[in-house]
Formats: C-alpha cells, structure tokens, sequence
C-alpha cells in the first residue's frame, strides 16, 4: 500500500471516535454497489477523441454526515472505486502482421481510494425522502491491473481530481435508512498520460445502503 493512503486510512479510522463522542456526527452510512466505468482518450496534436469500451467493478463507501439542516446537508465520502476500461486488439503473427482476423479483449483496470465533501439537497418526508447532491472528489490510485502486455506505470497518475454529482431516495425506518444512490462521477484531471494520447475516467456508480442517524436535528 502507498505511504499516502496509508495515512488517508489511518486519519480516517483514528477520527471516527473523537467525532461520535463529541457529538458532531449528525449521521453514518455504509453503501455497496457497481461501477460502470470507460475512458475518453485524448490525442496529442489532434482534435480526435475516442470513447472506450465499459467495464464492471466494484464500489464500497462510508459516508459521515457533520451538518444537518431542513433542506441541506453536508458529509465526507470515503469510498473505493474500480473504473478502467477494455478494448478489442487485433491478434497478429509472424506471417499475417496485419491481423489474423481474430480479436482480443484487454482489460486495464484502475482501483481507487477517494474522499469527497458533499453538499446535498434533501426533501424529507415521510417515509421517502428524496434528494440530490454534488461534491468534488480526490482518487488516489490503489493499484493498476492489466490481462494485456505489461507496462510502465510512470505515466499513469497517482492522484486524479474530478466532481461528483448523485440522486437518491430513502427509506427511514425510525433511526435507520435504507437507500438506493446513482452517482456520476466525471474527472477533470487526466488519468494516464501516455506518449501520444491523454486518457480520463468516466463512472457511474449504483449502490445500496444503510444509514444510521445518531441525533434527530
């Protein structure tokens, strides 16, 4: 593990609770889910762009909310996401180096870790509340894994900066809620600079989760 997430983790954990007992957490929630993710590649000295194909992974978060008001919220997300991409590469040989009319599907796959202050917009009801939100983001990579030929991680960035932007509904069942949560998450920074291309994530993000509120205000 990167000496930085080693210390965005033990922050965290060591936090957690100092923050319950002095009463600031308005509210936690775990959340579990699937990420939909591809790449926009950039290419150097062209207008010329292209989107690649999708990939699934996993996503898992904790969210701890600090301020609560009637209509607006704030919390920090900490989860981990897997985004990348696959595409198909033409199989050549010695004889044919133009392709043997076969393909292969090679998969790059980017795991993060990635904090985000959020700002939400909630409709409280009862029981189903309603509510939008938006918040940037930070990922730190976690680690890089590909089924094609091995390569350099030199150009691929440790730290991308992007904005998240989600929708959800919940379910309160006295002080517990049950919720389902869409979230885009659009990066601004690149994530891999290679040498005649620029390529950034693109995700979206389902989950399922359960929030536990520790005060009524």
């Amino acid at each position: 593990m990167k000496p930085h997430l080693k210390h965005f983790l033990f922050l965290f954990l060591t936090l957690i609770p100092f923050i319950i007992k002095a009463q600031v957490l308005k509210s936690m929630a775990v959340k579990m889910g699937l990420s939909t993710a591809n790449q926009k590649l950039e290419f150097i000295g062209s207008r010329y762009t292209e989107t690649t194909e999708v990939i699934n992974g996993g996503f898992c978060a904790a969210e701890l909310e600090f301020l609560r008001g009637k209509t607006f919220r704030f919390s920090s997300e900490f989860s981990y996401c897997q985004k990348g991409y696959q595409v198909l590469v033409p199989i050549t040989s010695a004889s044919q180096p133009d392709g043997t009319g076969a393909y292969k599907r090679i998969k790059n796959k980017f795991d993060y870790m990635s904090f985000s202050p959020q700002l939400t917009i909630r409709n409280q009801g009862d029981p189903l509340s309603p509510y939008i939100g938006i918040g940037p983001r930070v990922d730190y990579l976690f680690t890089f894994r590909t089924d094609g030929v091995k390569q350099s991680t030199s150009n691929i960035n440790s730290t991308v900066f992007g904005l998240n932007v989600f929708t959800g509904v919940e379910y309160q069942l006295n002080d517990v809620g049950l919720f389902f949560e869409a979230k885009y998450m659009h990066d601004f920074t690149h994530a891999s600079d290679q040498f005649f291309f620029m390529s950034k994530n693109r995700a979206l993000i389902l989950t399922l989760g359960v929030r536990i509120n520790l005060t009524d205000k």
